[in-house]
């Protein structure tokens, strides 16, 4: 599985389902959230010092 080129996760994750089966551990994956509500709570949830 891959993302779109121009796309947060394309242009900016630099993982793979495959680099991390092969290492046995979980995807480091990127949030992106594009409703502003469910934004906001991720960004209470991952950057709170911030807010």
């Amino acid at each position: 599985m891959s993302a779109d080129e121009e796309t947060i996760r394309g242009d900016l994750g630099d993982d793979s389902y495959e680099a991390a089966d092969q290492e046995g551990r979980a995807l480091q994956d990127l949030v992106h959230a594009s409703e502003p509500d469910i934004a906001e709570g991720e960004l209470r949830l991952w950057f709170p010092e911030q807010l």
